[in-house]
């Protein structure tokens, strides 16, 4: 799976102008603000990450509100760590491990680990599987 990812990551890198990549000398102010996943799912993930070191986390849809988070988060390296006061439905256990990619002047967001790589991977950097920021303006890739 590493391989697919690396070779997935390799071809990305040949057809972008910019290379994603995992951010190792992210700060933790420059993650701060507002993200959205999964917009043509059914439901929209969101995901705000504030300067006091707190977040707020949602899952909504057409049916209403599917679950929601809220705690403390730090930045260790390239990856968020979420420490939840409140995890309900959907969002238990969501947002708890992110890492943190770059590409271009954008920041990607997935679940940590085999599954966040899985989707990198196969779909690539969307807005579907991979929180992407909603409050600045995105150019294409």
């Amino acid at each position: 799976m590493l391989a697919r990812s690396l070779l997935f990551l390799s071809v990305l890198n040949l057809a972008c102008p910019h290379a994603i990549a995992v951010d190792t000398k992210v700060r933790r102010e420059s993650l701060v603000g507002s993200y959205r996943s999964g917009q043509i799912t059914g439901y929209v993930a969101s995901l705000d990450l504030r300067m006091d070191g707190t977040y707020v986390a949602s899952c909504a849809g057409c049916g209403g509100l599917y679950g929601e988070a809220k705690g403390k988060w730090v930045l260790k390296g390239s990856k968020i760590i979420c420490h939840p006061t409140l995890e309900t439905d959907l969002m238990k256990r969501n947002v708890r491990d992110l890492q943190v990619y770059r590409l271009g002047d954008r920041w990607i967001l997935t679940q940590k680990g085999k599954l966040g790589e899985k989707f990198l991977a196969e779909m690539g950097p969307d807005n579907i599987f991979c929180f992407q920021r909603s409050d600045l303006p995105q150019d294409s890739h």
